[in-house]
């Protein structure tokens, strides 16, 4: 499962056949949600409904999205990381990394405060 979006909105999705049930994808007007071995069909929509109804800068808005899809049930097998990177035409703004957690998503967010 693969997904991008440029700096000029252009988006791309691609899901194999292959890839592990359940699986989603959702493209917007200025973002791409995609997902496997989610817990619920749920997943990705409640990631984009988040987005959309989010303000402020795009790090916060990304973290609230990820918040949504863990909330609403996030990865089958449990969560055990999280990665938000937010970069510009010129540098990394943002780059936060736990691994091997028990609360990945709240951990993100501490980092990011």
């Amino acid at each position: 499962q693969v997904a991008i979006m440029d700096f000029k909105r252009r988006k791309a999705v691609f899901t194999g056949v292959n890839a592990p049930e359940l699986h989603g994808e959702i493209v917007g007007e200025s973002y791409v949600v995609v997902g496997n071995l989610l817990a619920r069909e749920e997943v990705v929509k409640s990631m984009a409904g988040e987005f959309e109804r989010s303000s402020g800068d795009l790090a916060w808005r990304m973290a609230r999205a990820l918040k949504a899809g863990s909330e609403s049930g996030g990865d089958r097998r449990g969560e055990k990381s999280a990665a938000l990177i937010v970069v510009s035409t010129e540098e990394v703004e943002v780059e936060i990394k736990v691994d091997k957690h028990a609360n990945p998503v709240g951990e993100l967010f501490q980092k990011l405060s």
